[in-house]
């Protein structure tokens, strides 16, 4: 993270941290991962320099101090007038941690909205009754450079059966992430016909 400590960047990685061996998206778990698990090592990891404590504050008081006065206020302990710099330390993690939640929340809800909608996409392109948790969750595309048919407006991209070796797929950069799901279409029903046995008589 640097010196310079960056909200948003932080809750992105909050964010890429929580999906460290998940294969499959789900809201609550992650939401859980991100609040419960790696938040606290983002402050901790902001607040080691007096100079970077003093920066978070310039930068965040404005919008998250009165949060972090919430959150401090008989929390921790009551610091002397000779400890101003401890002082200084833990409010600027109470601003830290407001600002990073804040910023963690409307990723989060970013990412369900792109979830559900890519779900919907993939149904909409054959694969049947596909639910966001259905979805894959990687950190690069699943299937890199492989060309694929269009993308939506929103940044979707949607891959044909000659595209993927008879795959059918979607996928989204979810941001911190990449949401995807890949079906094998079912054969049309003439063709499945064709190839059934003719019966005797």
């Amino acid at each position: 993270m640097g010196d310079r400590f960056i909200a948003a960047e932080a809750a992105a990685g909050c964010l890429s941290d929580a999906i460290y061996d998940v294969d499959k998206y789900d809201a609550d778990s992650l939401r859980d991962s991100v609040f419960d698990d790696h938040i606290a090592s983002a402050v901790e990891s902001a607040c080691v320099y007096y100079h970077a404590c003093a920066e978070i504050i310039s930068r965040y008081e404005h919008d998250y101090g009165r949060d972090a006065e919430d959150l401090a206020d008989g929390a921790g302990p009551i610091y002397k007038a000779s400890q101003w710099q401890e002082a200084q330390v833990a409010y600027a993690a109470a601003i830290c941690d407001a600002a990073i939640r804040a910023e963690a929340e409307t990723l989060l809800s970013e990412v369900a909205e792109r979830a559900d909608s890519l779900a919907a996409l993939a149904n909409e392109n054959g694969a049947s009754g596909i639910d966001a948790s259905d979805l894959r969750v990687t950190l690069n595309c699943p299937h890199g450079r492989a060309p694929h048919e269009r993308e939506t407006a929103d940044g979707a991209h949607i891959w044909q059966p000659g595209e993927l070796e008879g795959c059918r797929a979607v996928a989204i950069d979810a941001g911190p992430f990449w949401l995807s799901y890949t079906w094998t279409p079912e054969a049309p029903a003439d063709d499945a016909s064709a190839d059934a046995p003719e019966s005797g008589r």
